[in-house]
């Protein structure tokens, strides 16, 4: 981004020093490949900070200065990327399984949650692994976690009323 003249020198120094990779999350972070397990809405908490500014946690986890963060957010798009992420490349089998118990119990009347849970790989993907990529103002990156996919049902959405009957 600096040889492209899109970050200043000192922008860009001065968000590779407050860089997570620099502490405590350096090992938890290097080498992988970070998703989620089910579809999550663009305007979720969680992947907000992630869709304001270009770089994702690296760039601008721990940033909290508007005028760094500033030139952040006028680079790309956000976008959203579908992929198949086979099971063996990932350590997150056991949280994968029980999602998919949830789903079955759900399927026989049981209201257990959607078992959603952070996973990565740590081994280079195919490019037959990218099912879509969905970009900021197409429909179905607005529908994503909602709608999309077809016939997706957050089933963790309203659940106070379906446990209890009363309005959340």
């Amino acid at each position: 981004m600096v040889a492209s003249s899109i970050l200043s020198p000192a922008i860009a120094d001065s968000l590779y020093a407050q860089s997570p990779f620099h502490s405590d999350q350096h090992d938890a972070r290097t080498g992988k490949f970070w998703m989620t397990s089910h579809p999550t809405e663009p305007g979720d908490n969680g992947v907000v900070p992630l869709m304001k500014h270009w770089g994702g946690e690296v760039a601008s986890m721990w940033v909290r200065d508007t005028e760094l963060l500033a030139p952040l957010r006028e680079i790309g798009r956000p976008r959203i990327i579908e992929i198949a992420v086979p099971l063996a490349t990932t350590p997150d089998s056991y949280s994968a399984a029980k999602a998919v118990v949830a789903t079955f119990g759900r399927s026989i009347g049981a209201i257990p949650g959607k078992g959603a849970f952070d996973l990565y790989t740590n081994q280079a993907l195919p490019p037959s692994a990218v099912l879509a990529i969905h970009t900021e103002g197409d429909p179905t990156f607005v529908a994503m976690g909602r709608t999309y996919p077809t016939g997706f049902v957050d089933v963790d959405a309203g659940r106070w009323k379906e446990l209890t009957g009363e309005d959340d």
